[in-house]
């Protein structure tokens, strides 16, 4: 699989067909995540998913990433990162003191990021991260440095997203070298996809292994510090080492199966954004509104996993109706529909465009 990163080159449908890929995999997380207590299969579902799926979106979008100082690059982060971030802050807060009654925390509302915006907050961070970091010549193994001595203060956290920023920027690091390097490593060897498919149903195997050992999924989370983890630093970076290397192999194994052809799934990725807020606004009523204490109830957990998969999808599709791109666009990034010239949709990671060699 071939990238070339240029200024005026056409999108490479690939990348976009994995950000739809990835978005579904986000809100399928989600919609099982109440039901993971109580059954091994949705557990083993869960762990699996969120092993990889938030370092690929990660890495996706630092194949997106420019290392530009300017205003126009500056201004797109206010627009399409910052203004969205904001304005849900603000709907999420609103959501919970007036829909469900709960007392309104300025230290929260202020320093973290309400929930599945910390990948907004934690993004604007990357994106500015990246300019001095691709002038090192050592960024990704300095990334990697980063990302371990994070685990060993308890003193970040949610506040800020500062610890999933220093946990994850390796995978952003990556992303953005392999852009610029115009291919991924090791597509060259033969069977590669049948490389791929065997990694992953190996990593698939090892998620139900955990699943079933009572594994606890905190460390997915990419927030907690080694000791709150209940290991010391060198156990606890010798973990993290495991887990970026797992996870890099599950996005080599992603994009080298990816299909390369225009279609629904490409379309919909250039509008990531938008599923990926709205969804969470229907998570929160639902778990508010006691909808998934009362699915548990009433279904078994193939279904709920089958039900949860579909309504994943559908959330996706509707969100990206040309109605709802004008209407979620106007809420979130109101800002942009008051700009001269063509409208930009904001999507997870669109500021440098990429074209397949």
């Amino acid at each position: 699989m071939h990238f070339t990163s240029t200024h005026t080159g056409s999108r490479d449908p690939s990348l976009d067909i994995a950000k739809t890929f990835l978005i579904w995999l986000v809100v399928f997380g989600h919609l099982i995540e109440p039901f993971i207590t109580n059954d091994v299969s949705t557990r083993w579902a869960y762990i699996f998913i969120y092993s990889f799926h938030v370092p690929a979106l990660v890495f996706v979008s630092g194949m997106f990433a420019r290392a530009e100082v300017s205003w126009v690059a500056m201004g797109k982060i206010l627009t399409q990162l910052v203004q969205p971030l904001i304005i849900c802050q603000i709907l999420f807060w609103a959501m919970e003191v007036f829909v469900f009654g709960n007392e309104f925390d300025w230290y929260k509302a202020l320093t973290r990021p309400y929930w599945l915006l910390w990948y907004l907050a934690s993004l604007v961070c990357w994106r500015l991260l990246i300019i001095p970091l691709s002038r090192v010549k050592m960024a990704l193994a300095s990334s990697v440095l980063i990302a371990l001595i994070a685990g060993g203060t308890k003193y970040i956290g949610y506040d800020g997203s500062f610890s999933r920023t220093l946990v994850l920027l390796p995978f952003f690091v990556a992303g953005y070298q392999v852009s610029t390097m115009g291919k991924l490593p090791f597509v060259s060897l033969e069977k590669v996809k049948l490389y791929a498919w065997l990694l992953i149903v190996s990593f698939a195997v090892l998620a139900f292994i955990l699943a079933s050992n009572g594994f606890k999924p905190e460390w997915l989370y990419h927030v907690k510090s080694y000791s709150r983890l209940k290991l010391d630093d060198v156990s606890g970076a010798a973990m993290r080492i495991v887990m970026l290397i797992g996870a890099g192999t599950m996005i080599w194994s992603m994009l080298v199966l990816l299909p390369k052809r225009t279609g629904w799934f490409s379309y919909a990725g250039q509008h990531s954004l938008l599923p990926y807020l709205t969804h969470g606004f229907v998570v929160y009523l639902a778990t508010g509104f006691g909808w998934f204490v009362y699915a548990e109830g009433m279904m078994p957990p193939i279904v709920i996993l089958l039900a949860s998969f579909i309504v994943s999808g559908a959330i996706i599709a509707l969100c990206v109706t040309k109605p709802m791109i004008l209407l979620q666009t106007a809420l979130y990034t109101p800002s942009t529909l008051l700009g001269r010239g063509k409208r930009k949709t904001p999507d997870l990671g669109s500021i440098a465009k990429v074209k397949q060699a």
